[in-house]
């Protein structure tokens, strides 16, 4: 239900606690992080009564003949497999005409069924019918627990299926919302949408993400918001912007209007009433960017019967929201690698307990858990027949003349180290853990002053081979002589103060091992503090671009860790081995020649640990960002240019000379970081951005943003 309705009564009035701090998650670390996986979109449809939206509410409406026009918009989820959740409120769960279709989609698997209370038309009914109360949370608690009972019964009833899912209708959700779904055995809600209140009766949601994130502190009710948020150049000003937007004055004068229409700030969601397709689509980019990786797609059932909703006032208007779904899931399923999910699959893999099915038989029968998707993608394979990688094996031939499974090519962990000896039985003990064993350790000591050959060589459990270096060499060269000590058909790298998790080698040898045009292979991964904290993906959710295309993504910027890298040694040498001559960024060069000369493979998980420390080889500074990777990667669109387009090669400088304007400035070089900008927005690369970055990095305008947050 939006807000689209008439105020007819007085609003009632929370304590602070009511409006701002209700249905927020207590910490951050309640906030659900999955760094490294692919994208997971679910949808939830409001299916739910007709009435005028312009009118008051009454019991009366109970009509639910859109409900057989779902099967439309089912037959698109059908095809993308995604399987939505249908937040049923009573009339839909009361009559069979709401109830029927649904029905059978369930029976075929096809969808789940949850629960939506619209106070106005569940039983009992003894508060007064209006816009105050029409917010559930507004209602005494024991009037809510009796209307959610009777709603839960007769989805029982009718459905066959306990539900899971909950939603407060009007987003109406309060203090006491964790209580009534705790009492009802809910373990996923969906009522908060982030942003300010919609009326002056409805709960304020200002603070929450919009992230799925946990409402209890036992973690067995999981929250997945409506995915809504600000979008455009001036998000940065995203968490004063929604006390200035309500303020009077600044609605008077129409600020508000006046960003949205000139895309400056705008808020968006995910759902095609009221919000353009590409609206969506930027929404979902800005927020994937973010680290978000769970997307809410939502719509109100009666959108999908003409003159029902201020969204399709025709049959031309349904076309036109079916057409929106259709490309919003061809965008996610296309552009951005994102898997169709369900409700039940994000919560179950969020908790990591095993999946509860609905009790109905043949219900679920289609679902798989997310993370179960994301397995499938890189689920065990042989090294398939006729492949001429030259890895030493040949595929063997049963006495029968059946065809055996080739051996698993053998891997070589080469970890170059510099004074390491404090970090590198890390380093090995995640090596030793690993369940696809290796076959060879080569530990380069790049002329350690410390004890780290002795660690090495000592290490028990694990035949670990020194290679003892007399002059420091640096970490391309290192690297390069482990990659000649490796007696093995597979190389795979790793920092002497990082590690790896049990599975990394695994999940990635079957990857690679499974498409011959595979070169090399990488994975997720997150930055661990000095202070051992685990602060998400190390790339901030930076799009992964894997396949034949992945070298032109890694021009625009690098997402490939090297402990992250499994790769043929064979293609290594082809390569010509690290560039020795690059202090820094020698592992982007790499990554870049070695997916010009074959694919890359990924697995969407965070498989590897980094762990953040300032000497390490890995590191550089700023200007040697300026001296090294920048020539490095003119280098490479010199010799690439015949490949690349004139616009490719202007956004790609511009994305370098942007990111690594903006870092300058940061680190005080304000100088050198507006040159680089405005080398950038010279070249077309998002103009909007640079100039407002210019803007509001000025003296002033920090001055002004301090003066807002202290308001």
């Amino acid at each position: 239900m939006t807000s689209q309705v008439r105020i007819s009564g007085p609003a009632k009035v929370f304590g602070a606690s009511g409006r701002r701090g209700a249905m927020l998650p207590a910490s951050p670390r309640d906030i659900l992080s999955i760094p490294g996986a692919a994208p997971m979109v679910v949808c939830i449809v409001d299916a739910e009564e007709e009435f005028d939206w312009s009118k008051p509410f009454a019991t009366a409406n109970n009509s639910v003949t859109n409900i057989g026009a779902q099967e439309r918009a089912q037959a698109i989820f059908r095809r993308f497999g995604l399987v939505p959740t249908y937040a049923v409120d009573y009339p839909v769960a009361a009559q069979e005409q709401g109830y029927g279709p649904l029905r059978d989609f369930v029976q075929g698997g096809e969808c789940e069924i949850g629960a939506q209370l619209h106070p106005w038309v569940t039983p009992p009914f003894e508060e007064p019918i209006g816009e105050t109360n029409s917010f559930a949370c507004n209602l005494p608690y024991d009037l809510q627990a009796r209307k959610t009972e009777n709603l839960t019964a007769i989805i029982e009833k009718n459905f066959g299926i306990r539900p899971r899912l909950f939603r407060t209708g009007r987003y109406g959700a309060g203090p006491e919302t964790v209580r009534l779904l705790e009492q009802f055995g809910y373990d996923i809600d969906c009522s908060v949408m982030p942003g300010p209140a919609i009326t002056p009766s409805s709960p304020d949601f200002s603070n929450a993400p919009s992230r799925p994130y946990w409402l209890d502190s036992a973690k067995r009710i999981l929250e997945i918001p409506v995915t809504a948020s600000m979008v455009g150049p001036l998000r940065v000003f995203r968490g004063t912007s929604n006390r200035i937007f309500t303020s009077p004055v600044i609605r008077q004068v129409k600020l508000p209007a006046i960003l949205a229409r000139t895309r400056l700030l705008y808020r968006a969601r995910i759902t095609p009433e009221g919000n353009s397709l590409d609206e969506a689509k930027e929404l979902t980019r800005t927020l994937y960017r973010a680290g978000q990786r769970v997307f809410a797609l939502s719509y109100h059932s009666p959108s999908l019967s003409p003159g029902r909703t201020p969204y399709t006032r025709n049959q031309a208007d349904v076309e036109r929201f079916l057409s929106w779904i259709e490309g919003y899931l061809e965008f996610f399923t296309g552009e951005m690698g994102g898997i169709p999910s369900s409700v039940s699959q994000i919560r179950d893999m969020a908790s990591k307990e095993p999946k509860h099915e609905q009790s109905m038989m043949g219900a679920g029968s289609r679902e798989r858990r997310a993370d179960d998707l994301v397995a499938s993608q890189i689920r065990p394979r042989t090294i398939p027949a006729g492949s001429t990688r030259a890895s030493g094996f040949e595929e063997k031939a049963s006495p029968g003349g059946a065809s055996l499974a080739a051996p698993m090519p053998r891997i070589c962990a080469v970890i170059p180290a510099h004074n390491s000896q404090a970090t590198l039985t890390r380093a090995l003990d995640s090596v030793r853990a690993q369940t696809l064993p290796v076959s060879q350790i080569v530990v380069v000591d790049d002329a350690s002053s410390d004890a780290t050959a002795e660690v090495a060589g000592n290490y028990p459990g694990l035949n670990v081979e020194v290679v003892r270096l007399d002059k420091n060499v640096g970490a391309a060269a290192a690297r390069n002589r482990g990659v000649t000590a490796a007696r093995t058909e597979l190389v795979a790298f790793l920092d002497a103060d990082d590690e790896w998790l049990p599975t990394k080698l695994e999940k990635q040898a079957a990857v690679i091992t499974g498409n011959s045009k595979v070169s090399y292979v990488s994975c997720g991964s997150d930055l661990i503090s000095p202070d051992g904290v685990n602060t998400g993906d190390i790339y901030r959710g930076q799009p992964v671009v894997s396949g034949n295309l992945a070298w032109k993504a890694l021009l625009w910027d690098n997402y490939i860790t090297t402990p992250s890298v499994l790769v043929w040694r064979d293609a290594l040498l082809k390569a010509g081995g690290f560039d020795q001559g690059l202090k820094i960024a020698e592992d982007q060069d790499m990554w870049i020649r070695l997916a010009e000369s074959g694919e890359l493979g990924y697995v969407h998980e965070s498989l590897v640990h980094v762990h953040e420390r300032r000497s390490s080889l890995s590191a550089g500074s700023f200007n040697d960002q300026l001296a090294y990777t920048l020539p490095m990667i003119e280098g490479h669109i010199a010799r690439l240019a015949s490949k690349l387009s004139q616009r490719e090669i202007n956004n790609i400088r511009g994305r370098r000379f942007l990111r690594l304007g903006r870092l300058a400035c940061h680190r005080g070089a304000s100088k050198v970081g507006r040159s680089l900008i405005w080398r950038s927005i010279l070249l077309g690369h998002k103009p909007w951005e640079g100039l407002t970055f210019l803007a509001t990095t000025n003296p002033l305008a920090l001055w002004l943003k301090q003066v807002l947050l202290r308001r």
